[in-house]
């Protein structure tokens, strides 16, 4: 799975509402991940409110992500797609966790503060 020259991404942002905090969100949901696919994460600018946290999970309950603390607001985050077109972080199985599962989708888990996030996926196998 990887990130060509042309764009593949969908977007999902939070748009002026920001992804709620203390709450789990769902980005994909499994309904729309086929039972080979994975969700990779490549692009995202994320920008706190107010202290805060955030992390990755798919739609099982797994870690695909550590937790990264904000500071305060306008603490942020930006990644562009890494130089080899991997995504930064995928659902499914991994070396660190193999029983996680595939066809599973995608969630962000925000505590503290509301952030604001543009994030950009993609479907692979």
């Amino acid at each position: 799975m990887g990130y060509r020259f042309r764009p593949e991404g969908q977007l999902i942002s939070s748009l002026d509402a920001g992804f709620p905090a203390s709450t789990t969100t769902i980005l994909v949901p499994a309904s729309a991940v086929l039972g080979i696919q994975r969700v990779g994460v490549f692009r995202m600018i994320l920008v706190a409110r107010a202290a805060s946290s955030f992390q990755f999970e798919d739609t099982a309950g797994n870690d695909i992500s550590a937790v990264y603390q904000l500071a305060g607001a306008g603490s942020s985050v930006t990644l562009d797609t890494p130089i080899n077109g991997d995504p930064w972080w995928m659902t499914g199985p991994s070396f660190t966790s193999p029983t996680n599962p595939i066809g599973v989708g995608l969630s962000l888990t925000v505590g503290g503060g509301i952030v604001d996030a543009d994030i950009w996926f993609a479907f692979g196998a």
